[in-house]
C-alpha cells in the first residue's frame, strides 16, 4: 500500500504553526541550508504523528513538537556538515527516548505495547483505537539501541528514497 506523504505533510506544517516564531525561523534556516531535512522531517511526523510527549514533566504536548522545539535550538552559524550532525543527533535523541519509554494501552484483560521500532504510532493507534496511550520510562534494553540506529536509517533512506 503507498503513503500519502501530503498528509504527513500538512500534519507537518500543522505542527510548525505551534511554534514560535524565533523557532519557526531557525527551522526554515536548517531546510534551506540542508533541505532534505524537510523529507526526513516528513517521514518522522509518519512514525510519530500525534505521539504524547514522552516526558510526563514536559511542557510539550507531542513527542514531535519536542523534536522541532530541539531541532529549532540549532546555531545559524554552523556549517552544513555541523547541520547534518545537530539534526540527526536530535532525531537519535527522540529515537532512544522511545526506546527508554513503553506506550500501551490495557485492553479487555491484556495489555498492548506499542512496537515503536516497527509500526507508525498512527497506524498502531488507530487500529486498536487508542485515545490516550499509557506511557511508563523504562531501562534501554540493548536491543533497543540496535531498533533505534535501524529506525533512524529507516527515516532517513527507506521511507524516501532518499539515498541509494
Amino acid at each position: 500500500m503507498q503513503t500519502d506523504w501530503k498528509t504527513f505533510e500538512s500534519a507537518l506544517k500543522k505542527d510548525l504553526q505551534h511554534l514560535r516564531s524565533g523557532e519557526k525561523e531557525s527551522l526554515r534556516f536548517l531546510t534551506a541550508v540542508h533541505p532534505v531535512l524537510w523529507y526526513w522531517l516528513i517521514a518522522a511526523e509518519h512514525h510519530l504523528q500525534d505521539l504524547p510527549c514522552l516526558d510526563p514533566a514536559g511542557c510539550h504536548p507531542t513527542e514531535m513538537h519536542f523534536l522541532l522545539e530541539r531541532l529549532a535550538q540549532c546555531d545559524q552559524t554552523m556549517t552544513e556538515a555541523d547541520l547534518l550532525d545537530f539534526v540527526d543527533n536530535q532525531i537519535h535523541y527522540s529515537l532512544h527516548r522511545l526506546a527508554t519509554h513503553r506506550v500501551c494501552f490495557f485492553r479487555d484483560t491484556h495489555e498492548e505495547i506499542w512496537p515503536w521500532a516497527y509500526v507508525p504510532y498512527p497506524h498502531w493507534r488507530t487500529r486498536y483505537g487508542v485515545t490516550r496511550p499509557d506511557i511508563q520510562p523504562v531501562p534501554m534494553q540493548p536491543e533497543d539501541a540496535r531498533h533505534t540506529q535501524n529506525l533512524l536509517h529507516h527515516l532517513k533512506t527507506w521511507y524516501l528514497r532518499l539515498e541509494p
